[in-house]
């Protein structure tokens, strides 16, 4: 196969490969992708076997697989793995159901390695709206918290917001850097925000500015993946505000459920112990798990 660049015009064609996977991982969403195009993993894609397939480029400037899109029960693994994959190949990202697939087919060529940085974090819309129980005493209690001291509207994303929300970006991305050591995920945020922006589809894309006296206090965007399930692209709140982040949660839930999404996938925590806490704290229905997979021979 011959791996090309690829750009926005291929989302369609791409998505058409993606929504037939049975895991739909984050990493892999159409717009997610473009964001993997650049420094430092230099993404590129290719059609081949009925699937779709990306490769990129390790710190080392190893090559490193993705997981192939599609049909994963038509897909011929034994013809795909001798063609394509010689011992040595390595694949980041790999969600369970196909990890078990070739698992069973493979046995000991593969070594498979679990990779809970990358697990994926997924809401159920109804559940995260409720809050019922003892598992939501917090959130529940920090959202309340912020209605009870804070008045926010809320406004429908356009490109007329882009240059306030550029700036509300850099200042949040600054505070940011200055309390994490996850440099990589800091800078992955930076480029999602920026090629949502510069590839801006309304079909597929959306977001809601989030305000407190007028002032800029939040932002998400999230993708459209199907008519039941969406990706959080990206959120950034001034956690001067307490309860924020709680509060944009189940707003954008309460919008997704009402619109009939069932299903929100926030997700990994890329390693940042501080966002696995915050994402734990949530209490996801599901944590879609992703392995590392080498070919031994």
């Amino acid at each position: 196969m011959k791996y090309t660049e690829f750009d926005a015009s291929d989302n369609a064609n791409y998505r058409s490969y993606y929504q037939n996977c049975l895991q739909m991982t984050a990493d892999m969403t159409p717009f997610n992708l473009l964001s993997l195009r650049g420094e430092p993993a230099f993404v590129k894609r290719a059609y081949g076997y009925g699937l779709c397939f990306h490769q990129g480029v390790l710190e080392e400037g190893k090559i490193v697989h993705f997981c192939p899109v599609g049909d994963w029960d038509s897909a011929d693994w034994e013809a795909i793995f001798d063609a394509e994959y010689p011992a040595g190949s390595y694949f980041w990202g790999i969600p369970e159901l196909l990890m078990k697939k070739w698992q069973k087919l493979f046995g000991d060529r593969l070594e498979i390695e679990e990779s809970r940085d990358d697990w994926d974090y997924i809401w159920y819309t109804k559940r995260m709206v409720g809050l019922q129980g003892s598992k939501f005493k917090s959130m529940r209690g920090a959202r309340n918290q912020f209605m009870k001291n804070y008045t926010c509207t809320e406004e429908w994303l356009t490109p007329g917001h882009f240059d306030e929300i550029r700036a509300f970006h850099r200042k949040q991305e600054m505070l940011l850097k200055e309390r994490t050591s996850a440099v990589d995920m800091v800078e992955f945020d930076d480029e999602t925000f920026q090629t949502a922006l510069e590839n801006w589809d309304d079909e597929y894309l959306y977001g809601t500015i989030f305000r407190v006296d007028g002032v800029v206090a939040g932002v998400l965007i999230n993708e459209f993946l199907d008519e039941n399930t969406v990706v959080g692209l990206y959120q950034k709140q001034d956690r001067s505000y307490n309860g924020i982040a709680e509060y944009i949660s189940v707003s954008d839930c309460q919008y997704l459920m009402d619109h009939g999404y069932v299903v929100c996938n926030i997700m990994s925590d890329v390693g940042s112990e501080g966002l696995r806490d915050a994402k734990m704290h949530s209490n996801p229905l599901v944590l879609l798990k992703k392995y590392k997979i080498t070919v031994k021979y």
